[in-house]
């Protein structure tokens, strides 16, 4: 093992931070990729399709899966989302009807198709991060 000054040890230490730093940054881009087009694959069913099956089928274009979207908040953080008025109600299976004198309650219409959970699940975002930051370690060792 090789001995380092005070001065060598704190620019080697500075480097790796950095190198991880820029891992983390791109493992969160690479999970928020990996997760959004994993949503929209689960909205991008068959457009012959019965109602309510999934994956979700495509019905109008620009509706649902033209609406999936992601944001990178920060280095450390981004969001996966659905921008569609209705993307709640599919993907929970609930529903606002009607229910009288001006009134609404959610009512389960259909089986829930949680394609955003489903995303998740698939793309394991974690993984991802977790294997960037892993080649940057080796990098290093």
């Amino acid at each position: 093992m090789s001995m380092y000054t005070p001065q060598e040890f704190g620019t080697k230490v500075r480097a790796v931070i950095a190198a991880l730093d820029k891992a983390l940054s791109r493992g969160v881009k690479k999970a928020a990729t990996v997760t959004n087009r994993a949503a929209i694959d689960n909205l991008s069913g068959n457009r012959k399709a019965e109602p309510w099956t999934y994956p979700v089928p495509v019905r109008t274009p620009g509706g649902l899966r033209a609406q999936q979207q992601m944001q990178i908040e920060s280095p450390t953080s981004a969001y996966v989302f659905n921008t569609a008025a209705y993307a709640a109600a599919i993907h929970n299976g609930y529903v606002s009807q009607w229910a009288g004198r001006g009134k609404h309650s959610m009512r389960m219409k259909a089986f829930p198709r949680p394609y955003l959970d489903d995303a998740v699940e698939a793309a394991q975002p974690l993984m991802v991060i977790q294997n960037e930051v892993v080649e940057a370690l080796n990098a290093w060792a």
